[in-house]
């Protein structure tokens, strides 16, 4: 939401404030009648402006280049702060989830998580216990309604979201989430070889999980397609034919072919993702964002040392995820950093806590980060 608010508000300054040296108006005079409104966490992530200063949020810089009429304009550069910068907020970090329950009756990532709003907001609220505030059931239908991306269970069989694998595990233990989004032709068919089987669980159980055939017939899941689909078959992509996604698939392929048959005279036009890699195009994005629901488009061009994702790790928004080390992070920003810094094998695995987690300290002084190469 914060984001959203300050890609809002940078708009409306790129477009509006550009001109306001003579063009002042008394909506304006009146929205940005006093700047220290605007000072604090709610208004949206910190900014790096063009002057090398750390402003609070995007509105206040907006606010404080109308009122003190700055020539020139302090432009923003990026969300985050800007290098060197020295949080005076006194704010630790920890990018594990250890979630505690505050006293405010509030579940915190983690004990460091809390201090830092107590920090930022000036109330004081206490660990009231370590865990979350209050158990939550996996199986209650309010939970199950968790808009989540589809997973991979262990069984072959692909949840409509994690939510729904831990709630099987109340009752059969040795289920685990394989990855994000749907399991594949290859993974079914490592567990249900016979194909008597899989016809038999096609029939009778229902998956809304596509696979695009080499036909270009695309097949309800990876039980109907091994049932139904000729044996010399074979599968061109997971997910439905000539979608968005299936489309840049095969896009990224040909410029990787293209690529390799000739460097140089090949025009690549990267883009820099939200976990601070470089892709080739924006196709080659959208491919891997297939099985990563968290990845998106920061800019277009490589990314550089101001899109590290430990800039952001700090101020995101606590939201647990699982990594591929069995590990639950705070959120998605702190598991890219310390995938970066710490483990270059760590991957996101799925949207929420970890089932089976395991323990591991990492200590990650965030200016150490900061001079880290991209």
């Amino acid at each position: 939401m914060n984001i959203c608010i300050g890609l809002v508000v940078l708009f409306f300054a790129n477009t509006v404030l550009g001109t306001y040296t003579h063009q002042r108006s008394h909506a304006l005079d009146a929205f940005y009648d006093n700047c220290d409104r605007y000072d604090n966490d709610y208004m949206g992530l910190q900014v790096c402006g063009d002057d090398g200063h750390t402003y609070r949020n995007a509105i206040h810089l907006s606010c404080l280049n109308y009122k003190l009429k700055k020539h020139p304009i302090v432009k923003m550069m990026y969300f985050g702060c800007c290098p060197g910068y020295k949080d005076k907020s006194g704010c630790p970090w920890k990018p594990m989830y250890e979630p505690v329950c505050g006293s405010d009756g509030k579940t915190y990532v983690n004990e460091e998580w809390l201090m830092c709003s107590c920090n930022r907001t000036g109330e004081e609220v206490t660990v009231e216990s370590k865990g979350e505030c209050q158990e939550v059931d996996p199986c209650s239908k309010d939970e199950n309604k968790s808009h989540g991306p589809k997973v991979c269970a262990s069984n072959g069989i692909t949840y409509p979201n994690a939510q729904a694998v831990r709630c099987l595990t109340k009752h059969k233990s040795d289920i685990d989430i394989r990855h994000e989004g749907g399991c594949n032709v290859d993974e079914v068919y490592q567990l249900y070889p016979s194909r008597e089987k899989v016809c038999t669980i096609s029939k009778h159980h229902y998956e809304f999980n596509q696979v695009c055939g080499s036909d270009d017939l695309t097949y309800l899941n990876p039980f109907v397609f091994l049932c139904y689909s000729p044996l010399s078959e074979a599968v061109f992509s997971g997910g439905e034919c000539h979608s968005s996604s299936h489309n840049a698939c095969i896009n990224a392929i040909k410029l990787d072919e293209q690529y390799e048959e000739c460097k140089k005279e090949v025009q690549l036009k990267e883009m820099c993702g939200s976990d601070g890699l470089t892709y080739r195009s924006s196709d080659h994005l959208l491919c891997a964002a297939r099985n990563n629901s968290m990845l998106t488009m920061l800019h277009e061009g490589k990314c550089t040392r101001h899109d590290s994702p430990c800039l952001r790790a700090k101020h995101a928004e606590g939201h647990p995820v699982c990594g591929t080390d069995g590990m639950t992070y705070a959120n998605h920003e702190s598991l890219n950093c310390v995938a970066r810094n710490r483990d270059n094998n760590l991957k996101y695995h799925h949207d929420g806590p970890c089932i089976c987690r395991k323990n591991r300290h990492y200590e990650i002084p965030v200016a150490g980060l900061l001079e880290k190469k991209s």
